[in-house]
């Protein structure tokens, strides 16, 4: 009954607030935070349909509402020793919040001008209606509610006339009989306007009024005003029109005092909406440090402070402990509700578009107020995210299906830990250096140019320089962490016991944080990189992107996989340590082997390429990029890793792949370095690969005698790969054996390759000229010397008898190249450098993944969201 009655009452007042204006001062607000709103109920009690036609009938009450509800919270946290039923009110007033919040973001101006704009008013005015409005404007107390006479004889006003011809064209639509409604501004560019006649933006926007004269006056019409082609205008034809001013809402006491509004019943969706903020206190700013301050409240997150301490004890500043102190079961609630609320105040980009976000170099200004400049509460909200995550024990009892017996709050305070850390620690102030187009496969991005920081700077994120100040213990402590909870679902989903263990879902935010702390915190990166222990972050990565490989809702994880073994595999001192034997069992499906963890990159990358999904094929040079990166310092490679490159080089220069597209022959360059640096860097340990380039000695030779004919071999034409094709046809090529590639020696001596002119379903016409511009660039003459070298010595071998391979890997044990070889070439290493593209996916993935993990809670309103495109498919 108690949970039925609350739910009536809520829909009483929530048809009030949508039926008409209700007074700051009416005590029907105090509703909202005082009635109990359970915890599990809360968000469904609110349905968010209610709360939008509230904003769009009757948005002065919406302010209102929320202007209120920040109003108290703020007050609140400025207060010492809440009582029990006042810390009632904030909780209600938290939860009303993530509520309210989304409906306000569905309209960027309608944000700027609540949360950003100090003392504005915007006045809509409805056509063709004679309101009966008095107001009373409170400037020094020296203007007089006025008339309509008296209104006639003030100067300087600026009146807004009604059914005024507007400057926008409006396309005419079928009006409705006695319908007066007064629509937002984003309600009216979708219904009103259309696409090709939107010519300059909607409204007119008049002449601010001089601070020392009336703030604001509206004047009424004796009729309405016909327009030039002398047709009545409709209701409907005429925009809204907004008047911004300025106003003194304060008494001599200090007290607030709110204009008054007196409307008619004809007139009452032609409103007031009227800021309530103190002199230079934006509302976004009392919100966000209400919500900061109650997450270290003590009696509410906190326990209480002993006697004889200060309020400001709280603020401890950064220590990073890894055991940590007792708390109580709703502490941890609080805060999980708090962090809510946060992360919902942080997602006013995914409901705007692409090409807005774009716009405005994907500034935040919520987050930008907590990383951007330095609050009090700023080292220990960092602290407590990454305590968080450091204390975290995924064992729990230990004991099998103890999740069953008892449910773990604080794996859902990780989950949200970081996912606010995920999105503080990718901020950074907007540049002012205009950077182009991120992709031309968005065609509506073609015209447009936009702002996005291209380099990081740590001044640019407050968070950033406190982890850089970070004592080198806590940054262990940290990555350490990081360690174990990305291994802990591979654990749990390899028991004895089935479904025995939890399986922890934040492996995607820990890839995040961590590529964020490797690419911001350079103390963190040149720690983790110079331990032995990094390898130890390698398995769980690799094991996520084998698995996610070929499903297209996990490609997210295999790009930023890659990205991470990218900015890692520029360090020397991290591909040396790749030449740690690996010892752990391998739970992946790959070919068994026994080697090293280099040998576990090689045969993981060269999976995603061959049997990855079609997506991936635009992170097949970043792959073949980190491999060649990591050649120089690879001491040994296994048979089976080598067999897997060679059969790569195979398919990367079969001619029905390399005249598919115009830049395909760069992905041969990258495997022509990795050969080149084994022969003359780690020719001793590398005996295996060595013997796998000579069996493979006729791939190198067609690719330097490759030519294009005028004629059309059938064969070849039938065997050229459809663009869905294309980037399977290196899986294809693999599957074959290099018995059969080498058992016809008619087909080795070819010399010239005959393909089509033009490819199917390919707009590249591969010419003589394009073939030669990169042909004549090949950095072949190391491996065809080597070959020259030691390939008739091998013939001979075998046509002794010796057929067994380690007789042949023996004796090349026993060679050496030294002085057949040129003098070694500079080793060249490619590092990952920071680009608006790869931030650009980031901030997408980023709030995708948050979307995801909170599609239970309904905490955003998802037929609004515009940044993403959400696919919903059924299991």
């Amino acid at each position: 009954m108690g949970q039925a009655s609350t739910k009536q009452e809520l829909q009483s007042h929530l048809n009030a607030l949508s039926s008409g204006p209700i007074q700051p001062e009416d005590p029907k607000w105090e509703f909202w935070l005082k009635t109990d709103l359970p915890p599990k109920d809360s968000l469904n009690l609110i349905p968010l349909t209610e709360l939008e036609k509230i904003r769009k009938d009757q948005p002065n009450n919406f302010v209102i509402l929320v202007n209120k509800t920040v109003t108290r919270l703020y007050n609140a946290s400025k207060t010492e020793n809440l009582k029990p039923g006042e810390l009632k009110e904030v909780t209600n007033g938290i939860r009303l919040l993530t509520r309210l919040l989304p409906v306000a973001f569905q309209d960027s101006n309608f944000t700027e001008k609540l949360f950003w704009t100090e003392d504005t008013k915007i006045v809509p005015i409805t056509p063709a209606v004679e309101p009966e409005i008095t107001y009373t404007s409170n400037i020094n107390e020296r203007t007089p509610m006025l008339n309509k006479a008296e209104i006639e004889h003030v100067s300087n006003a600026v009146p807004i006339k009604e059914a005024e011809k507007p400057i926008t064209q409006v396309v005419n639509e079928p009006s409705k009989e006695n319908e007066v409604k007064a629509l937002p501004d984003r309600e009216v560019k979708e219904s009103a306007i259309t696409e090709q006649n939107i010519q300059q933006p909607i409204g007119n926007i008049p002449e601010r009024i001089p601070n020392d004269e009336v703030a604001e006056i509206v004047r009424e019409t004796e009729e309405p005003i016909v327009p030039e082609d002398n047709e009545s205008k409709t209701e409907k034809d005429t925009p809204l029109e907004f008047e911004i001013s300025q106003e003194d809402h304060y008494d001599e006491s200090g007290k607030e005092k709110l204009p008054t509004v007196e409307l008619s019943a004809q007139q009452s969706s032609s409103l007031v909406l009227t800021s309530i903020k103190k002199p230079n206190e934006l509302l976004g700013y009392m919100l966000l440090d209400s919500l900061v301050h109650f997450l270290f409240f003590p009696g509410y997150t906190l326990p209480p402070l002993p006697k004889n301490s200060s309020p400001s004890d709280v603020w401890t500043g950064i220590k990073i402990e890894t055991k940590a102190a007792s708390s109580k079961q709703q502490y941890d609630t609080n805060k999980i509700m708090i962090l809510t609320a946060l992360l919902v105040t942080f997602s006013q980009p995914i409901y705007q578009t692409p090409d807005e976000v774009l716009r405005t170099g994907l500034s935040n200004k919520f987050v930008d107020h907590i990383v951007c400049k330095e609050c009090y509460y700023s080292q220990t909200l960092l602290s407590f995210l990454l305590n968080t995550v450091v204390q975290f024990d995924p064992v729990g009892w230990g004991l099998p299906y103890n999740y069953v017996i008892y449910s773990d709050i604080k794996e859902e305070l990780l989950y949200k830990s970081l996912q606010s850390l995920s999105i503080l620690l990718e901020y950074r102030k907007p540049s002012i250096i205009p950077v182009p187009l991120l992709s031309s496969s968005a065609p509506q991005y073609t015209t447009s140019h936009h702002i996005l920081p291209n380099t990081f700077q740590p001044d640019d994120n407050i968070f950033i320089k406190f982890l850089n100040d970070l004592p080198d213990q806590a940054l262990s402590s940290l990555f350490n962490s990081i360690i174990s909870l990305l291994n802990d679902p591979i654990a749990a989903s390899n028991t004895y016991l089935p479904s025995s263990k939890k399986t922890l879902l934040c492996h995607q935010e820990l890839m995040i944080v961590f590529w964020h702390l490797l690419q911001g915190s350079q103390r963190f990166f040149k720690l983790i990189v110079q331990s032995d222990n990094i390898v130890d972050i390698l398995y769980p990565l690799l094991h996520y992107a084998y698995e996610g490989r070929k499903d297209d809702a996990q490609i997210g994880i295999v790009q930023i996989v890659v990205f991470i073994l990218m900015i890692l595999s520029g360090e020397r001192e991290f591909s040396v340590l790749l030449n740690k034997p690996l010892t752990l069992t391998v739970l992946i499906d790959i070919e068994l082997f026994t080697g090293s963890y280099a040998d576990l990159i090689v045969l993981v990358l060269i999976k995603l390429m061959v049997d990855g999904h079609k997506r991936l094929e635009a992170l097949w040079e970043c792959i073949l990029t980190i491999l060649s990166n990591l050649s120089p310092y690879i001491k040994s490679l296994s048979m089976v890793s080598s067999l897997k490159l060679l059969k790569l080089f195979d398919s990367l220069t079969r001619p029905q792949f390399l005249f598919f597209k115009e830049r395909n022959h760069r992905y041969v360059f990258f495997l022509l370095e990795f050969f080149n640096n084994i022969i003359q860097y780690q020719y001793e340990g590398n005996t295996h690969l060595l013997y796998a380039i000579i069996r493979h000695r006729q791939s190198f030779s067609k690719l330097i005698r490759l030519r294009i004919g005028p004629q059309i071999d059938v064969t070849t034409e039938e065997n050229v790969v459809n663009s869905e094709q294309a980037s399977k046809s290196l899986s294809s090529s693999t599957e074959s054996s290099n018995e059969k590639k080498e058992s016809s020696p008619k087909q080795e001596q070819t010399s010239t390759h005959v393909v089509p002119k033009t490819t199917p379903h390919s707009n590249f016409v591969p010419t003589d000229e394009w073939l030669r511009s990169w042909q004549q660039r090949l950095p072949v003459p190391i491996i065809l010397q080597f070959l020259a070298s030691l390939a008739p010595k091998i013939e001979h071998l075998l046509t002794n008898g010796a057929v067994n391979e380690s007789a042949i890997t023996d004796y090349l044990k026993k060679t050496t190249l030294v002085g057949l070889l040129p003098v070694p070439h500079p080793i060249l290493i490619r590092r990952y450098q920071s680009n608006p593209a790869t931030r650009y996916w980031m901030f997408q993935y980023i709030w995708g993944i948050i979307y995801l993990r909170n599609m239970n809670f309904s905490i955003f309103n998802e037929k609004d969201i515009q940044l993403f495109i959400v696919h919903k498919t059924k299991q």
